[in-house]
């Protein structure tokens, strides 16, 4: 963030807004928020009076702003630490936390069910191939956490659920106007290593 703003990254305050758990626990969605200060550019171009704002990071008479990410975490049982990831590349942006919250409620709660995301089919003829899939369900659904974005890939990405898999770049066979791939190329998520003190973990034990 530092290289093209006058800004220093612990000038950035982190907050959760909001979280959404599975009844299993395995689950959950969170809004992870940054306020951040709106900084100017390291390079000016603008420098007339009237334009200097739009030299900010958000081209606004504003000193501080705040975005906010939908992010995923997920583990095999209860005990265990959560894994993060990004859900979706949406990011709202406001010039208040509430403003924020309010453009990614509208976006989870509202349009969630008719954004497409990549799919790599898993069984027929079409075997193997990405498509574009609706995700079907809003986060208030009550079969959100049964969708099939939840679901294990069993063709060629070592288990991956699908919302951690993406088309591989670079030119791919056509079939129909569809890429195929045999191999999902997605990296594995690399997470910092947390220890957690047993007082913690008991607490969210299956026992």
């Amino acid at each position: 963030m530092t290289k093209n703003w006058k800004i220093k990254n612990e000038d950035v305050c982190p907050y959760i807004s909001a979280v959404f758990y599975s009844p299993d626990k395995k689950k959950m969605v969170f809004w992870l928020g940054e306020k951040i200060p709106n900084a100017v550019a390291n390079h000016i171009v603008y420098k007339k009076k009237d334009e200097y704002n739009l030299n900010r990071m958000v081209a606004m008479d504003l000193d501080t702003f705040f975005s906010i990410t939908p992010m995923i975490g997920y583990r095999e049982n209860s005990n265990q630490p959560w894994k993060i990831c990004i859900f979706h590349g949406k990011k709202t942006i406001g010039m208040t936390k509430e403003s924020a919250d309010r453009a990614l409620a509208e976006f989870c709660f509202v349009n969630l069910k008719d954004i497409e995301f990549y799919y790599l089919i898993q069984d027929g003829v079409h075997k193997g191939e990405f498509i574009w899939k609706k995700y079907g369900n809003n986060l208030q659904d009550a079969n959100f956490w049964d969708n099939w974005m939840w679901q294990k890939d069993t063709v060629g990405s070592d288990s991956f659920y699908n919302f951690q898999e993406t088309r591989p770049k670079g030119d791919l066979p056509e079939f129909n106007g569809v890429s195929k791939c045999f191999k999902c190329l997605k990296e594995e998520w690399i997470y910092p290593k947390i220890e957690y003190h047993k007082e913690i973990l008991d607490m969210y034990s299956d026992k």
